[in-house]
């Protein structure tokens, strides 16, 4: 097959791995681009709905445990309906909000039970810390009364990373393996324990390149959220759901090219295919040898 031949054919060619990182997330740009304000409103209606039911989280007392029930039963299903959305756009639908909570109609516990451990991991960490934390400064006198010396200080200090970059480290690599799981559940109805698990092996056969792209996309989440507080905070509403959109669409390109299906494929349920296809970058080549 020829080095010029059309993307419309490219697109559809077999053959797992094709795609690397950068060409995902050239991809997943594109595609922000395309349609980026019918997108960007998509996500921010989701970054809206979280930061809101964020609010109950400073509630005393309860706020821990309201603040939890929210990552496990609403987050899941919302980020669920996100990938919804832009799986159709890629597919050549439009961006409708009301897709959005296509999660919680078609596959609300599937998405709960798929991202389940990785809340549940989290939540340990953080009792943890917390737990070290008090630990330390009650066996430095911290509660005595007074302020810490020098030496009370430095040892809370070492304490505190010595237990959390291990932990941290661990629960990247641990939250690394459901990295695809949200966008699993579209493709096994049945389980999300299913999709967990298909997430996990697609992972684990190409584990660099996605720490990789999870490293990478921490960066740039990074810095657009400093880029957002330098707007005096409220930047973060408009960085934010971009940056979603881009992420959900790169990791969207990647799970299909890791699991060999075709880039773009025809919408079977939910209506007419209206609207343009995204933009795909022009120096994807085809495979090797095609």
């Amino acid at each position: 097959m020829s080095q010029d031949t059309s993307w419309e054919m490219r697109q559809g060619l077999p053959g797992e791995g094709r795609l690397g990182v950068m060409d995902a997330l050239a991809m997943g740009w594109h595609l922000l681009k395309s349609d980026f304000w019918a997108l960007w409103v998509v996500a921010l209606v989701m970054v809206a709905i979280l930061t809101g039911c964020g609010i109950f989280g400073v509630i005393p007392y309860i706020g821990g445990c309201i603040s939890l029930a929210v990552q496990i039963f609403i987050q899941p299903p919302l980020m669920a309906g996100l990938f919804f959305v832009i799986r159709r756009r890629i597919d050549g639908g439009k961006p409708d909000v009301a897709m959005l909570f296509e999660g919680f109609r078609q596959r609300y516990w599937q998405s709960v039970v798929a991202l389940l451990p990785v809340m549940l991991a989290g939540a340990a960490v953080g009792i943890i810390v917390v737990g070290v934390m008090i630990a330390t400064i009650a066996a430095t006198g911290g509660f005595e009364g007074g302020e810490p010396t020098d030496e009370e200080g430095a040892v809370i200090g070492i304490t505190l990373v010595v237990v959390l970059v291990p932990l941290v480290l661990a629960m990247v690599v641990f939250q690394l393996f459901f990295l695809f799981a949200l966008m699993a559940v579209w493709d096994h109805p049945e389980s999300g324990w299913e999709a967990a698990k298909a997430s996990m092996r697609l992972v684990k056969d190409h584990f660099w390149s996605a720490l990789g792209y999870a490293l990478l996309c921490g960066l740039i989440a990074i810095g657009a959220s400093l880029a957002g507080m330098l707007a005096c905070c409220v930047g973060f509403f408009f960085t934010g759901p971009a940056v979603s959109v881009w992420f959900t669409a790169s990791t969207i390109y990647l799970y299909r090219s890791w699991t060999g299906r075709p880039l773009v494929q025809p919408i079977v349920a939910g209506g007419p295919v209206t609207g343009g296809g995204p933009i795909p970058p022009t120096d994807i080549q085809p495979p090797a040898g095609m």
